[in-house]
């Protein structure tokens, strides 16, 4: 019994029917973990630095614009993206040079206000000194 040939046009209809469908599993997948999602990046997030860098994995940046935008070491950069994807919190297509892509949206008000983007490099904080004060006209000052 011979069956009906299937076009190659057919074919890629149903790889795509599929894929989209694959998509929709991974989106519930997601979305029914978020809350054990949202405690994991929490705990993760330990610091102002992990923070940092977990607001700017939108994507959009590399590993070292991380780096340069946040002012965060390149070890901690490093050590905190290898974790997050090594538990499926980020992914990152090596094709495009590595942009590191939060796999839920989830970012903190907070953590934004901390992740304020800063092309300057931190400078020392100035501590102020005694203010010396030379003696005027009528003399030295009293004191």
């Amino acid at each position: 019994m011979k069956g009906k040939k299937i076009t190659d046009k057919d074919f890629l209809d149903a790889i795509r029917r599929l894929d989209t469908k694959l998509s929709e599993v991974q989106k519930f997948a997601r979305i029914s973990a978020s809350a054990e999602v949202v405690q994991l990046v929490d705990k993760l997030a330990f610091n102002d630095q992990r923070k940092v860098i977990w607001v700017h994995c939108d994507g959009t940046r590399t590993r070292t614009e991380i780096e340069n935008e946040t002012m965060v070491s390149h070890p901690t950069v490093v050590d905190f993206l290898d974790e997050c994807i090594r538990l499926g919190l980020i992914e990152e297509e090596k094709q495009r040079g590595g942009h590191p892509k939060r796999v839920v949206d989830y970012v903190p008000d907070d953590w934004r206000r901390v992740a304020k983007p800063s092309k300057e490099k931190p400078q020392h904080e100035e501590v102020a000194t005694e203010q010396i004060q030379t003696p005027g006209p009528e003399g030295p000052p009293a004191g």
